[in-house]
């Protein structure tokens, strides 16, 4: 507990709250933890341990307040569209849109690369590059946002399943990734949803990576193929493209899971990594787009 609310601190929290401050009596959480346990008092280690934490707190004296870790990489995560994603009758029962956060979060994290959660309301200006995984629902105005942020030199990565419908829940016609096709610069026909036993497989930078849960079929629209697929009745079909757009070149992976070890990884540690000090530079706009599971 102390150990986590020095991390919330050093992250920019100005505040370390508890819940809840006693233990209810009935429902469903009765036996949610709390800070006065049902026996009522303050003699238990849970309050011992947060009053001494408290006073250490104290002796800062307000110096950590308003201080903030500055981060040139953000991650778009969007409530309505965690829920439309995973609430989707289709293409995969599979589907699990915190997870795949989670995974270009621990990439990341494992990069020693200091990371900001935006909403689709935020202002991006001033990362160097944006993640949206699974950005399954583009809201209206984000698309705009994104644009703009790739035409200024930003750098844009998102994956497979994005785009896909907008506010209400329903679908962009005019084919995939919908709003985001331009900045993307690729069309996606279908996509193949694979059971968890099954994977297709590309090659990107002399290394073989599998491709499973969804595999999209794209064709490119002023994309340039970086992979493709090496099996299955879409083989040679591009599983991961570069597009050019404004200031910057938007990157378009089609690949989850695994290929997340070269979405996230792939680009972290190839790109970013290898970059490192150029990421405060970066003019590259890199999009991670629907398509296989790694």
């Amino acid at each position: 507990m102390r150990l986590w609310s020095y991390e919330a601190v050093a992250h920019g929290a100005d505040t370390v709250m508890f819940f809840q401050m006693r233990r209810s009596m009935g429902a469903c959480e009765k036996y949610h933890s709390g800070v006065i346990e049902h026996v009522g008092t303050d003699d238990t280690r849970v309050f011992r341990e947060i009053t001494a934490l408290g006073a250490e707190l104290d002796k800062l004296q307000g110096v950590t307040l308003g201080a903030r870790a500055k981060s040139d990489v953000a991650i778009v995560f969007d409530w309505d569209n965690w829920w439309a994603a995973e609430l989707s009758a289709g293409p995969s029962k599979l589907i699990n849109y915190t997870k795949e956060v989670s995974f270009y979060y621990r990439a990341f994290f494992q990069q020693n690369i200091s990371v900001d959660f935006v909403s689709v309301e935020d202002d991006l200006s001033s990362y160097k590059l944006v993640v949206a995984p699974m950005l399954y629902m583009c809201k209206d105005g984000f698309d705009e946002k994104v644009r703009e942020y790739v035409q200024q030199g930003g750098s844009f990565l998102t994956t497979y399943f994005s785009g896909y419908v907008e506010d209400h829940d329903l679908v962009t016609l005019g084919g995939y990734p919908g709003r985001l096709k331009d900045i993307l610069g690729i069309w996606v026909e279908e996509s193949d949803a694979l059971p968890p036993e099954e994977n297709n497989s590309f090659v990107y930078e002399g290394k073989q990576y599998p491709a499973g849960l969804l595999c999209d079929l794209m064709h490119l629209r002023g994309a340039k193929e970086i992979a493709s697929y090496e099996s299955d009745f879409y083989a040679g079909m591009p599983v991961l493209t570069e597009n050019e757009f404004g200031k910057a070149h938007v990157r378009m992976k089609s690949f989850i899971r695994n290929i997340l070890v070269i979405s996230a990884k792939a680009l972290v540690s190839g790109r970013l990594q290898r970059h490192r000090r150029e990421l405060r530079q970066l003019p590259v706009t890199m999009t991670m787009e629907n398509s296989c599971s790694c």
